[in-house]
């Protein structure tokens, strides 16, 4: 078997490519399969990773029981942070529920900072649709009997979407810098200053975003809003994390 065989169908002539179009289909199919199957093992693990043990969650039981000792797990100033994420700054419209997401896809105007950046959703929807290894191939698990109904029956694709990305979660947000889907803000600080003045961008093409305004804090209340955001770092999972990696 070529050592350095890999289907490259945007450059078809790559030698790469041509070694694995000179593979026998039931060799194919074979080295497809042990793909597949590496990545539903890794699926798996991905969902034994849960957060729940961050400085706010043990305030959170607190605020549920009340024990006064747990309340005490958060700052005053992440306390006020918190009461601005939930109400003034209205962060809670996209992230909200256990992993701080809607779930949702979402212009953010960077584009305006870095002309002709990727198209996101509208790009990644034809690249699903295609994708050999989507919910509609030979390659899931669902039952035999046709009952089965994929989810990309009900996708569509809409150019609105341009421009488009997923609200991330926000567990653990202090570890994953840099930020933005470009990477270009450095730090939290950053990524708030950045929403705080986000409406002085015009949304380009034919997406206009009706949720993201500015979030017009003063300089104290991003402050805040930053130490809440601290508070969601689950220092005791990223530590098992890290050992379950070795």
């Amino acid at each position: 078997m070529p050592g350095q065989a890999k289907p490259l169908t945007a450059t078809p002539h790559h030698p790469a490519n041509s070694a694995w179009e000179s593979l026998e289909s039931d060799t194919q199919k074979a080295v497809n399969q042990v793909f597949v199957n590496t990545a539903k093992v890794i699926a798996a693990f991905e969902e034994t990773i849960v957060s729940r043990n961050s400085p706010f969650d043990r305030f959170a039981a607190g605020m549920k029981t009340g024990d006064e000792d747990k309340q005490q797990a958060i700052s005053v100033g992440a306390k006020k942070g918190l009461k601005l994420f939930v109400g003034k700054a209205g962060c809670v419209q996209c992230h909200f529920g256990p992993n701080f997401s809607d779930g949702e896809f979402h212009h953010l105007f960077l584009e305006k900072r870095q002309p002709g950046l990727p198209d996101g959703r509208y790009l990644g929807i034809a690249q699903l649709m295609v994708d050999p290894f989507n919910t509609k191939s030979a390659y899931n698990d669902a039952p035999a009997d046709g009952s089965y109904r994929s989810p990309l029956d009900y996708v569509y694709r809409n150019v609105e979407f341009r421009g488009q990305f997923k609200t991330p979660s926000l567990r653990n947000a202090v570890k994953t810098a840099p930020y933005m889907h470009t990477g270009e803000l450095s730090s939290l600080e950053e990524v708030v200053g950045y929403y705080n003045q986000i409406s002085e961008r015009q949304a380009s093409g034919n997406h206009q975003e009706t949720v993201l305004k500015s979030l017009n804090l003063t300089p104290d209340e991003q402050g805040y809003l930053v130490a809440f955001l601290q508070t969601l770092t689950d220092e005791s999972f990223l530590e098992t994390l890290s050992q379950r990696a070795k």
